[in-house]
């Protein structure tokens, strides 16, 4: 009972937003995109410090897993996990 008054409450707020106009839901858009995107900026700030540019095209080929790394970029790319 609890989960469906919640999805009717959310139901009515946001057809109440859309009855409002666009402008009022284009705001609330900008705000929910604002609110998700924060916590990357601030972590990747946090980060910064501790970046070391030296380390990016340093490779050792013989502790590579060729096995492992095969699969899961086979697996990425054509979409196995649907099968």
């Amino acid at each position: 009972m609890p989960l469906r008054l919640l999805l009717f409450a959310l139901s009515l707020s946001l057809s109440y937003l859309n009855y409002r106009g666009l402008h009022i839901v284009g705001n609330g858009a900008i705000a929910s995109t604002v609110y998700i995107i924060v916590p990357f900026l601030v972590l990747g700030a946090l980060a910064i410090p501790h970046v070391q540019p030296s380390n990016w095209l340093v490779q050792d080929w013989g502790a590579v897993q060729w096995g492992p790394f095969i699969n899961v970029m086979f697996w990425c790319a054509a979409r196995i996990e649907m099968f």
